[in-house]
């Protein structure tokens, strides 16, 4: 399993606090962050003695614990606990160093020194502690490998990466030899960056207004008066079409007597109804002039 190594830069602050948990927004020490279940919440603290002038470290009362072991020599041998695991080896010698204090104590200060290896869980720091504060070649920074010292919210992260990449578009890394549509885009992005985007001058171009009518009339100057004349001619014209006469007035049918089979004719002589005479009209009534319909509809 290949191990990552990440550096963290304190030169700046007196103090770095190790922990699980990140620390609170307005908190002006930094803390790095180790998100492994054997490290506490607020695991331990590196800080600077001024008294002393050297850094020293000191557990925070941790549950697993912080182990130091200097560099030159080898782990000392200490009594082993359960929640070493696979760093005790069968001898009872802890590969990790010494641990600074029992389960859940803080520690005495313990001071670091060049070289040492510092160990929370499964990570380890090994101090670079330079008298003339220059930095050697394994601990000078290659871009990006450094550890964020203050939490960083998501829309930061989303921030810093959109940033990047409009510093990528302006001025964007070379491809790889040999990718000839790459290279092709880049050049073409980055010309349009120089001298302006030339689809938005075609494009407000073709929004002007063009008089079609006039560039017709200059170049035909006849065709609008044979439209209008033709125009003039279809209207005026007769229709070839035949024409076809009016449909005839609907009559009505001559007038027939009910059947006797009739329901209605039945139902009539049943209320006293008579063949030939009018309906609800007496004798005297009909004889004094008045007209009653006598034929059925």
């Amino acid at each position: 399993m290949s191990r990552i190594q990440q550096l963290a830069i304190i030169d700046g602050y007196t103090q770095v606090q190790f922990g699980r948990d990140a620390a609170p927004p307005s908190t002006d020490t930094p803390r790095i962050r180790l998100k492994e279940m054997e490290v506490s919440k607020l695991h331990a603290t590196v800080y600077w003695d001024a008294a002393k002038k050297s850094w020293a470290v000191v557990d925070m009362g941790s549950k697993h614990g912080t182990f130091i072991r200097p560099r030159q020599i080898v782990a000392e041998p200490v009594k082993p606990t359960p929640n070493t695991g696979s760093n005790s080896s069968s001898h009872g010698t802890d590969l990790r160093g010494h641990r600074l204090s029992a389960p859940r104590m803080s520690s005495m200060p313990r001071v670091l020194r060049h070289l040492d290896e510092l160990s929370l869980g499964n990570t380890t720091f090994i101090a670079h502690l330079h008298e003339d504060r220059l930095p050697c070649e394994a601990c000078v920074s290659k871009g990006g490998d450094e550890i964020p010292l203050f939490y960083v919210s998501k829309a930061q992260r989303q921030e810093e990466a959109l940033r990047k990449r409009k510093l990528e578009a302006l001025d964007p890394p070379p491809p790889p030899p040999g990718d000839a549509k790459k290279s092709l885009n880049m050049l073409k992005r980055s010309m349009l960056s120089r001298h302006g985007n030339p689809v938005d001058r075609r494009s407000e171009e073709t929004h002007a207004y063009v008089d079609r009518s006039a560039k017709r009339r200059a170049l035909h100057p006849g065709t609008p008066d044979m439209v209008v004349a033709a125009a003039r001619a279809s209207i005026s014209a007769p229709s070839s079409r035949p024409i076809s006469p009016p449909p005839p007035e609907p009559t009505s049918a001559p007038p027939v007597p009910l059947a006797s089979t009739n329901i209605g004719h039945r139902l009539l002589l049943k209320q006293g109804w008579m063949p030939g005479t009018a309906l609800g009209q007496e004798r005297s009534e009909l004889d004094s002039g008045s007209t009653a319909l006598v034929e059925p509809i």
